[in-house]
């Protein structure tokens, strides 16, 4: 009996074809398992670095934050974004978050809070105001500015990067700026991108600018500094990638730059020739390695083999990332430096073919904020992975679980 005298669902090649998906089905679940069971192995060995990571960065819901209380990192837990927060959650454990001494500035820094007027009062006592100056996600307006005009830390290198002069989301304007100007650290408002720049500005506060963090800033018309030659600041001028960068313009001031924060400048018009025409002036120590706006290949790798300093390779995610190019080199990466780099091509057979060489802590924290990355497009049906692994509720569960055994 030919094809064409059986029932159409009945084909023998179709019954053929079906069989086939389902055992392909099959073993593709039993990989997965296989994969996801040698992932949950590796990460129960390291599992205090690796639930401090998921303190971090995972949807923990409020469920799971109280079956597992005590094994949080509350600290961390302070600074992820992804946490169903409320007024609610915040007081419920008041007396567990991390406020904002932390150098990550904890819930006073972490911008998916609630931020209304009302939770700024009533927990006015607990927050560390230092790192809710730098708050982007505040309810900003100069009425808010006013209220806690005495709290505000307004600035200071002690206080974590000029404070309140150096945050972007204020609503700058002039009349804002007129209105704190003994207030504000000029330092800070020097190096802030947001500020209203325009000649008028600059020409107002002449001699309130600090002209060193002005001409590095990439927000001010370039052209407008040229004019102050007199204050130019060639060395921060050199980091500025708002000027007009060309090869005739590196080339007419060549011995003006400062070539160390020239070769961390991203903007560069780079290319293997311009490495090669100023082969020895570049920072090969540091800022070249590291500068992810090169033209990168394994071929400019092996060119200056001799002059990178490896380390600082190490940590750059710019690099075209294999596992062959990470054995051909095996003995020249900095392997605590190569453990924090996210662009790594993650994957369980990647942990077990270099086990002995990983900074497990560091590859915990890499690992977590590869999945940070990932839930920033979370939705509760595409979860992050490691590999082929889903990294979901049940998931976490079952490492908590062995963790503890």
């Amino acid at each position: 009996m030919s094809d064409s005298q059986y029932p159409l669902a009945n084909r023998p090649g179709q019954q053929l074809a079906k069989s086939a998906a389902r055992q392909l089905e099959v073993a593709a679940n039993l990989d997965a398992d296989r994969e996801r069971q040698r992932l949950l192995e590796l990460l129960a060995r390291h599992a205090d670095d690796f639930i401090r990571g998921l303190s971090e960065v995972f949807p923990i819901d409020e469920e799971l934050l109280e079956r597992y209380e005590d094994r949080w990192d509350w600290e961390q837990l302070s600074r992820n974004e992804a946490l169903p927060w409320s007024e609610e959650l915040i007081e419920r454990y008041a007396d567990r978050w991390e406020w904002g001494v932390a150098w990550h500035g904890g819930l006073a820094g972490n911008e998916s809070l609630p931020w209304k007027p009302h939770l700024i009062e009533r927990f006015e006592d607990r927050w560390d105001w230092s790192k809710l100056s730098l708050n982007r996600a505040l309810p900003w307006s100069a009425e808010l500015i006013e209220r806690y005009e005495d709290r505000w830390v307004w600035g200071g290198r002690e206080f974590f990067y000029f404070g309140l002069s150096k945050n972007e989301s204020l609503p700058w304007d002039p009349h804002l700026i007129e209105r704190f100007e003994d207030r504000w650290d000029w330092r800070g408002l020097s190096w802030n991108k947001a500020l209203p720049w325009s000649a008028e500005l600059i020409d107002r506060y002449e001699y309130r600018w600090d002209w060193c963090f002005l001409a590095g800033n990439a927000a001010v018309p370039w052209s407008v500094l040229l004019e102050k030659s007199d204050r130019w600041h060639w060395r921060s001028a050199s980091g500025n990638e708002g000027l007009p960068w060309s090869q005739g313009l590196i080339e007419r001031y060549k011995h003006e730059w400062c070539w160390e924060r020239l070769s961390g400048n991203r903007v560069l018009p780079w290319s293997e020739e311009l490495i090669a025409r100023y082969e020895d002036r570049w920072s090969w120590e540091l800022w070249l390695p590291l500068n992810d706006a090169l033209p990168w290949s394994e071929e400019l790798i092996v060119r200056y083999e001799g002059r990178w300093r490896w380390e600082c390779l190490s940590q750059n995610e710019a690099l075209p990332w294999t596992v062959k190019l990470i054995e051909h080199y095996e003995d020249r990466w900095a392997w605590d430096e190569l453990s924090r780099n996210e662009a790594l091509p993650w994957s369980v057979e990647l942990l077990e073919r270099f086990r002995d060489k990983w900074d497990w802590e560091h590859v915990a924290l890499v690992l977590n904020c590869q999945i940070g990355g990932q839930l920033g497009h979370y939705d509760k049906k595409s979860w992050p992975r490691i590999g082929a692994v889903e990294l979901d509720r049940s998931f976490l569960i079952e490492m908590m679980e062995r963790s503890d055994q």
